[in-house]
């Protein structure tokens, strides 16, 4: 081809007919002609770099032969030079066009240099519209791969002014029209992503770009070719505005002109899958505003149309990627991994055939990076997340820590903030994955990044926002940084105040928003931060119906109930925390890396339904969720270490209630695992301690009651050193340091009952007030509390020589008295509180203390033992009141008052008889048989025992 002679033969036939490539002809064969451009132009492009002029030749004699064919055989022409002609058409002579011929053959970057120099030149020179339409072609190619400010702002100048001296009437005003549009919507794409510092206004350029593709559209005949492209192009411009604006119409009326476009036929392959690709692309969009006229519909026929746009351009990099990420959004919709599995076959394939145009291949990349989150979502295969951080590592340094170009009028790629936040949330998800702090920290720095580099109105702004509340989140839960905290408060607020659009967008808003808030309110918020959290999951939850994520809401707000149990103590609260935790757990993939966080909020409030109200299978199941959460969960991951605390604690719990302890080791081994595997920075490492100390004292206790006393006395030292050091943790002045320091009391204390030291019991004393005088009167953990305290004064009292004995022990029954009193305690617990009173009043000769605490005492055991219980739990807590009835009967009669006795001997032997009638049918029976009459005896049940979690040495 290359061949002097080629060159020969082909002159010698171009003069068959007349037409010399020097200097032209009259009338070219197109058979011939055809023939000969073509050779020229493959010639052109097989030269090479090093071989410039020869290269600058064929192309200026190949352009020749095409232009005068171009209006009959346009689907024969080179696609890059059909697009050159139909912008204006420019003599081939003219130097500049010809160098711009030239850049396109080969891309050499100084021919478009030398094109732009040159039409510059020409325009200014003839001031002619088709000169100025050219040279704003031109430029506009230059700012889309070089990104200068002037380049852009160059080309819409160019652009106005080859509209402004064109005639109403000229036939090329349309793509003069069009040339202006594409111009002014550059420019305003890369004024929007954050480049600022220039007078233009990226929402005038944008409706600008609209009205001048208007134009371009109504001034083409309907018979014109070229009409269809500019439709299509009016499309893609009208689904940007939708993005910005949210303006319904804008998004409709694109739908509409974009199957315009295709009805009438597109002039070629090239322009017909860019078509395709933009209605799939705004039918996506349509879809994504959950305000689409036909709702699931949209996006199946962006599905059918992006295949269709592959089939005519196989291996075309952008339908390649239009078509995963419409299979990715409707996968997201209605979970069929067969979309899934094609999704990631076609970015894998975009980015395959996009080694040749580097930004394809960025969004190439993001766009499989993303799929491939989804995938890891599924399936938590670890090489699967690894691929997708590892496809965004080429681009992270400059994204992380800086993101802009130098000071040459470079500026950002107007691709950057949307491939911020897909790196962003690949980094999160590893490190929830696998607890590595640096991805953490990469995660925060590339949302924050994002953020400052989208603009109010930008369509990727709330976004960005949202990204940037989720990681401040996680490293405020993390390390507990106040100002973490705070941002993501104002982060997800104004992401919620900038109106998100889109079912998508208001669950990830609402969801996010509400977890933000309820850290707010364990951090001291009040109540109205807890209630709009509430509110704004249960809206999260409306709109999740049916999509993937419907079980985020839903363990998000069974989290959240058992939050609002604790603080209120509404029973249904606490049921419907278990119900939907369920629900989470059921709708969430068995291989999915997110199921052991679920399974931990589900285990979590069958435990604290457990303490609430005394369901011994509710307790089993928690120990089962938890084993099930952390033998799920990856080693090191945050998941894995906080199921640990939940299964030790879960454990430690069978053991205080059914008095199980064949899980005291296990309970005491998924503690220190979760303490050694907790950053020494984590906030929650002070609760990990706790429930340390809390498993060794359990340990300690259930071995001292068999024949391993040494086995005790370590256990007890260990876990005095661990509880203080929770202590010292923990942040001063919390609820949690509340249950801290009466874990370290009762820890003091048993050490003072094995050794008889009485410092120990002195700072038992002193921590167990300290713990009682940070807690409201009216807290459930209080009784646990007082009784702890209660037990070390009547302890001191019964060693001191002196008077001070005396206010130790009228400490020790006033601190009972009280934890018996408070109605939001469990009944079981106050019971036993009482019990002490009167037992300590007994053995000090206080008759009328005793008879009167343990009157308390037997009148709580129907509350105790109430038939709403399950039957294990009736016969657990009748069996632990075993003696209370005949004591408290006793001193009523040794204080002179047999009515009470009476009346207490009555009520002690109807509760008896009761059970063991057990006439009546079972609450699992009446489910079956009579649902509504069993929901009432749930809530009577839920009512009678209103309760709420004791906190003591746990998470």
């Amino acid at each position: 081809m290359l061949d002097p002679a080629a060159d020969a033969e082909a002159r010698a036939l171009l003069a068959l007919t007349d037409w010399d490539p020097e200097t032209g002809g009259t009338d070219l064969d197109a058979e011939i002609g055809l023939a000969a451009a073509w050779l020229y132009w493959c010639r052109a492009q097989a030269h090479g770099a090093t071989a410039d002029d020869e290269a600058e030749v064929d192309v200026a004699i190949a352009v020749a032969l095409f232009t005068p064919l171009h209006a009959d055989y346009r689907e024969l022409l080179p696609p890059e030079l059909c697009s050159l002609l139909e912008a204006d058409d420019l003599p081939p002579s003219d130097p500049g066009m010809v160098r711009y011929h030239e850049h396109l053959a080969s891309g050499d970057s100084a021919a478009l240099d030398d094109a732009v120099d040159l039409l510059r030149v020409t325009a200014i020179r003839e001031d002619a519209p088709r000169h100025w339409s050219n040279l704003c072609g031109a430029m506009r190619l230059r700012y889309l791969i070089r990104e200068a400010r002037a380049d852009v702002d160059d080309a819409v100048d160019a652009g106005r002014r080859a509209v402004e001296r064109s005639d109403p009437d000229d036939p090329e005003l349309a793509s003069r029209l069009s040339n202006l549009g594409s111009a002014l919507l550059a420019r305003h794409d890369g004024l929007g992503c954050g480049n600022g510092d220039h007078d233009g206004d990226p929402d005038s350029d944008l409706d600008g770009a609209v009205e001048a593709l208007r134009g371009a559209v109504d001034h083409a005949d309907h018979d014109d070719p070229q009409r269809p492209v500019f439709q299509a192009n009016l499309a893609a411009v009208l689904s940007t505005r939708f993005a910005w604006s949210g303006r319904q119409d804008d998004i409709d009326q694109a739908v509409a002109i974009c199957r315009s476009a295709l009805a009438m036929g597109l002039p070629d392959d090239e322009t017909l899958a860019a078509a395709l690709s933009t209605l799939g692309a705004t039918l996506r969009a349509r879809h994504s505003t959950g305000d689409a006229i036909s709702g699931p519909a949209d996006l199946d026929e962006a599905v059918e149309v992006g295949k269709w746009s592959v089939q005519v351009a196989p291996g075309e990099p952008t339908a390649l990627i239009n078509l995963a990420s419409t299979l990715s959004a409707r996968f997201e919709l209605g979970r069929d991994v067969t979309d899934l599995t094609r999704a990631e076959e076609a970015a894998r394939d975009a980015l395959a055939h996009a080694h040749t145009d580097a930004s394809a291949a960025r969004t190439a990349r993001d766009t499989l990076s993303t799929v491939l989150q989804a995938r890891f979502d599924q399936t938590g295969e670890p090489v699967v997340l690894d691929e997708a951080v590892d496809l965004l590592s080429a681009d992270l340094d400059g994204l992380i820590h800086d993101g802009r170009g130098d000071d040459d009028g470079q500026t950002l790629d107007r691709q950057t903030p949307d491939r911020l936040l897909t790196a962003s949330s690949a980094f999160l998800t590893r490190y929830e994955a696998t607890g590595r702090i640096a991805d953490l920290d990469d995660a925060v720095a590339l949302a924050e990044r994002a953020a400052a580099h989208t603009a109010a109105g930008h369509p990727l702004r709330r976004r960005a926002l949202l990204a940037t509340a989720s990681v401040l989140q996680t490293r405020a839960a993390l390390r507990g940084a106040p100002a973490d905290l705070t941002a993501a408060i104002r982060a997800a607020r104004a992401a919620f105040a900038d109106g998100p659009r889109g079912r998508t967008e208001h669950v990830g808003v609402r969801t996010i928003l509400a977890a933000v808030l309820l850290d707010e309110f364990e951090a001291g918020g009040g109540d109205t931060v807890l209630a709009e959290a509430m509110e704004r999951l249960h809206e999260a939850m409306r709109r999740s119906d049916g999509t993937v994520d419907h079980a985020l809401c839903l363990s998000s707000l069974s989290a959240a109930l058992s939050i609002r149990f604790e603080v209120a103590g509404r029973p249904d609260d606490l049921h419907e925390a278990v119900r939907t935790g369920r629900l989470a757990v059921a709708e969430t993939p068995e291989t999915s890396w997110q199921r052991p966080l679920r399974l931990g909020t589900l285990a979590a409030a069958l435990r604290t339904r457990y303490e609430a109200f005394g369901a011994l299978d509710d307790l089993r199941e928690a120990v089962e969720r938890a084993r099930e959460a952390v033998a799920s969960a990856p080693p090191g991951s945050p998941a894995r270490v906080g199921n640990l605390s939940t299964l030790s604690g879960a454990l430690q719990t069978l053991w205080i209630g059914p008095g199980e302890d064949s899980g005291l080791d296990e309970a005491v081994a998924s503690a220190r695992e979760a303490v050694a595997t907790t950053d020494p920075a984590d906030r929650r490492l002070a609760g990990r301690l706790s429930n340390l100390a809390s498993a060794l004292q359990a340990r300690a206790v259930a071995a001292s009651a068999t024949a391993r006393g040494s086995a005790s006395a370590a256990d007890l030292d260990e876990a005095a050193d661990v509880a203080l050091r929770a202590v010292s943790a923990a942040a001063p002045g919390s609820l949690d340091h509340a249950g801290m320091l009466s874990n370290v009391a009762r820890t003091l204390w048993l050490q003072y009952r094995a050794r008889g030291t009485r410092s120990d019991l002195d700072a038992a004393i002193d921590a167990g007030r300290a713990a009682v005088g940070m807690t409201p009167p009216d807290h459930p953990d209080r009784t646990t509390y007082l009784h702890n305290l209660a037990e070390a004064l009547a302890d001191r009292s019964r060693g001191n020589p002196d008077d001070s004995d005396r206010a130790d022990l009228d400490a020790a029954l006033e601190a009972f008295g009280e934890a018996a009193a408070i109605a939001t305690a469990p009944p079981i617990r106050r019971l036993f509180a009482a019990r002490a009173a009167g037992r300590l009043a007994a053995s000090t000769g206080r008759g009328e203390a005793a008879a009167a605490n343990l009157a308390a005492a037997v009148r709580l055991i129907p509350a105790a033992t109430w038939p709403g219980l399950d039957r294990p739990s009736q016969e657990l807590n009748a069996a632990s009141t075993e003696g209370v009835t005949g004591e408290a009967v006793a001193w009523a009669l040794g204080c002179g008052t047999p009515t009470t006795a009476l009346e207490l001997c009555e009520l002690g032997r109807s509760v008896l008889w009761t059970h063991s009638i057990d006439a009546r049918v079972s609450p699992a029976a009446l489910q079956v048989v009579a649902p509504g009459l069993a929901i009432r005896l749930a809530e009577l049940s839920a009512a009678r025992n209103r309760a709420a979690v004791a906190t003591s040495g746990r998470l």
